[in-house]
């Protein structure tokens, strides 16, 4: 900061780092991530005209930390650590204690502008809200006439956890506007919701439940770093002696301060996750108690279709079902079969104590097995030997990851989102629960999934933003819509997107194949945004809303896997010209004429979430938590929870469902199918599916060598937090990682600019050397913006490469070459 200790918010550095509690130089500011939890003094400096507000930091870290905000003359001057309802999440890291200069960061977008010069021109000019909203909701408009209401998409992902923002889903249901589905986790979200559900809290344990396991295998994950307000539960289970294993391509500071590191090839987890299932139903490991009870496992599946046994397929007639909840009228289950073993014949699923797990069978021409001796003949080919070849590990280390999971329990698979991100991940997902089936690891504190898995708030919604038969337009994955706006359809429906609304989402700089989703929102109509600051893909909207920072409205925090509703009060009035999204969504319905359908105030608006069975079975109100500030989302004092418990899991059979009878796409997916046709077969059980472009075989690594892949950045939140001073000092500019024999191949040293390049795209950033990664393996930490590489930009290099059954971004199966810049 040429030399000065202070910023323009009136903060230092200097007290930045003394209030983190970090009496170390900035070289050693990695310390940091350990998370601080007890200060001898709250706000250390508070004096008596200085006013103390509580919040929370609702990026999607998966943390939700509870902040103390500290106002001084009508500007927020501090953040620190918030007591929150359960002891035990009292954490924050040094992005929660940077929301001050955030708050007044440069990059914020102080009052609606409208760009002159095209898209990308950074030509902008100031108008006023009324002339913003005039235009805005005049074309819609005209669009709707012109090319139907469908035409106008809304489009948002996770890029602030509250309840503001869904004013806008409620507008795009009254206008019958298009959406997009978020397809940058779409695998994993998609795959842990057809095979064990999501419940109150998400697919997974809450954070905590990892203090009981023994064994905890950390898969895509690097923890230690990127779920910071979690890592301590693993750290307090290690210390209680737990075996931690992390499986990653990649050594950082989790495997550091793991057990056991496992370098396995990247995008092989599935293979090694198989095997591993395999060897434990050689060795006799198999919890088939667990299975019987509790899984998809004994229930019967037809040779010729893979659909289950029912009834009617055996001329039984279908049992009389529950009256309709609606309608009153009798309904009728045509049950799942299975095999009783004492009787030899079918029976109805759940009426036998000991159903037959292995077998093949016939009854009426009907040739069928259990789905576990379906399993069985499915992994026939995954021998330690070929999942040694392919994940490049021990057979000797796979076999006794096996044993010590399945043996030496309760045992925890602790994901990331790693997995997600290559061809096939979601059958990566699916591996590993036909892993923790079949060792009977679920449904108790200490085994299952945990990590990313889990997420709050599921049920915390508000009924007022529900519109009866709303015929919307079409859902469309993020990774689909430059080719949807390209092809003017999505399958055989015809679609002319002329506008697009962002909001809570950087979709420039979190799509695949960049330079193409440029291409496709210059080629809008009207591209909308409603952010607090200029990112990626403000640069090419037409129009900008600025929305208020976090401390400067009142909202409430929704998501992540923090089993806590926290209050988020108004700590300063909105700066310059913003306003909050409920304010802007209530202007936007008015201008559209749905005036009637947003008359609630602010508080009515926040009070109907707590309008449902949750809420009201706690006696929670809004009024109770302005009061409290936090709100613990379940009775246990010590937050564990454990999803699938009793062995009853929120799936449509109510089991873990390792098998998909018939393919649909998930919640939250439905209605993308773009015309694509899926092999169901293909996605029964799980598989292995090479990587689509980093695979061995793939004839474009004589060209293309090393991989391109990302890192959770420790200054960022996804592209978040991007524009914080403070750590710019620390970390200056975007580096790219390789390993010292791929330097020094290309006469590559640390700090040399360097450009990563295939034929998609290119990146000039600077070097650095990590004999962490495997040979191979590039990794560049994620979160920067285009204006700060010296050139080009990571995301120009990935592919928008896609499969019928999934659309998903796969980052990671990204393949480029390295050279080094010669100096001008």
């Amino acid at each position: 900061m040429s030399g000065s200790e202070t910023t323009h918010s009136g903060l230092t550095r200097r007290g930045f780092l003394k209030s983190a509690g970090a009496v170390v130089a900035l070289s050693g500011f990695s310390g940091l991530v350990g998370c601080t939890r007890n200060y001898d003094k709250s706000l250390a400096t508070t004096g008596s005209e200085d006013q103390i507000f509580y919040g929370t930091c609702r990026g999607n870290c998966a943390g939700g930390c509870a902040l103390k905000i500290k106002v001084r003359n009508g500007f927020v001057v501090q953040t620190e650590m918030g007591e929150q309802a359960q002891p035990a999440f009292n954490r924050i890291c040094p992005k929660g204690l940077s929301h001050a200069q955030r708050t007044y960061s440069s990059k914020r977008i102080q009052y609606p502008m409208r760009q002159v010069g095209g898209k990308g021109s950074g030509e902008w000019e100031r108008i006023s809200w009324d002339e913003a909203i005039e235009e805005i909701t005049s074309k819609w408009k005209q669009y709707q006439s012109e090319s139907g209401n469908a035409s106008v998409v809304f489009s948002t992902a996770t890029g602030v956890l509250s309840v503001n923002k869904d004013i806008y889903g409620y507008l795009q249901k009254l206008m019958g506007g298009s959406s997009t589905a978020i397809c940058y986790d779409g695998a994993g979200l998609s795959i842990l919701q057809k095979t064990i559900g999501y419940g109150l809290f998400g697919s997974g344990n809450n954070p905590g439940c990892e203090r009981d396991s023994k064994v905890v295998f950390l898969v895509g994950a690097n923890a230690h770093l990127a779920l910071l307000n979690s890592w301590h539960f693993l750290q307090e289970a290690r210390a209680a002696g737990a075996k931690l294993v992390h499986i990653d391509p990649v050594r950082t500071l989790t495997s550091q301060q793991c057990d056991q590191f496992v370098p396995i090839v990247p995008g092989t987890d599935a293979a090694l996750f198989l095997a591993m299932t395999k060897y434990c139903i050689d060795q006799g490991w198999a919890d088939e108690d667990y299975l019987r009870k509790n899984t998809v496992a004994p229930f019967l599946i037809r040779e010729d279709t893979g659909h289950y046994v029912r009834m009617s397929d055996l001329g039984f007639e279908p049992l009389a079902g529950d009256p309709d909840p609606v309608t009153g009228e009798e309904t009728f289950v045509d049950a799942i079969m299975v095999w009783d073993s004492k009787t030899g014949k079918p029976a109805v699923a759940d009426t036998i104590e000991n159903p037959q797990l292995i077998g093949e069978f016939e009854q009426n021409g009907i040739k069928m097995r259990p789905v576990y001796q379906g399993l069985i003949n499915h992994l026939g080919e995954w021998s330690l030997e070929r999942a040694s070849e392919i994940c490049d590990i021990p057979e000797e280390t796979i076999a006794e990851l096996a044993r010590m999971f399945a043996q030496d329990g309760p045992s925890t698979v602790y994901m990331g989102f790693g997995i997600d991100h290559y061809n096939g991940g979601h059958k990566t997902y699916q591996a590993i629960i036909t892993f923790l089936a079949v060792t009977g690891q679920f449904g108790t504190s200490g085994s299952g999934l945990s990590g990313v898995s889990s997420g709050s708030n599921v049920f915390f919604s508000n009924p007022n933003l529900q519109v009866v038969d709303a015929k919307t337009g079409p859902v469309i994955g993020t990774v689909k819509l430059a080719s949807v706006k390209e092809q003017g359809a999505i399958g055989e429906i015809p679609l002319d997107i002329r506008s697009i609304f962002f909001y809570g989402h950087n979709y420039i700089s979190n799509v695949t194949e960049r330079l193409k989703a440029i291409e496709c929102l210059k080629a809008i109509d009207l591209v909308v945004v409603a952010d607090i600051a200029m990112n990626d893909t403000t640069e090419y909207a037409d129009i900008l809303l600025p929305v208020c920072g976090w401390m400067e409205t009142l909202d409430i925090y929704s998501g992540g896997p923090v089993p806590i509703m926290k209050l988020q009060e108004q700590a300063i009035e909105p700066l310059y010209e913003s306003k909050n999204d409920f304010e802007i969504g209530c202007l936007l319905a008015e201008g559209m004429g749905f005036g009637d359908k947003v008359s609630w105030s602010h508080d009515e608006y926040l009070s109907a979430f707590f309008d449902n069975a949750l809420c009201e079975s706690l006696d929670y109100t809004l009024e109770r938590l302005k009061k409290e500030k936090t709100l613990a989302l379940l009775p246990q004092s010590d937050g564990r929870y454990p999803h699938g418990a009793n062995g009853v899991f929120p799936t449509e059979t109510g089991k873990l469902q390792f098998y998909l009878e018939k393919y649909t796409r998930g919640i939250g997916f439905e209605g993308m199918d773009n015309g694509d046709e899926v092999d169901e077969a293909d996605e029964q059980f799980a598989t292995f599916m090479p990587p689509h472009e980093v695979w061995r075989e793939n004839p474009l690594i004589e060209k293309y060598p090393l991989q391109f892949m990302s890192m959770r950045n420790r200054f960022t939140t996804h592209s978040q937090f991007y524009d914080v001073a403070w750590f710019r000092e620390i970390m200056p500019e975007p580096i790219l990682k390789l390993n010292p024999a791929d330097a020094a191949a290309r006469g590559i040293s640390a700090g040399d600019t360097i450009r990563a390049f295939n034929d998609r795209g290119y990146v000039v950033l600077k070097a650095e050397i990590d004999a962490g990664l495997r040979p191979g393996v590039t990794v560049y930490p994620k979160g920067w913006q285009a204006s700060q590489f010296i050139d080009g930009h990571v995301s120009n290099l990935t592919s928008s490469y896609t499969i019928p059954s999934m659309y998903n971004n796969y980052y990671f199966d990204t393949l480029c070459q390295v050279e080094k810049c010669e100096e001008d």
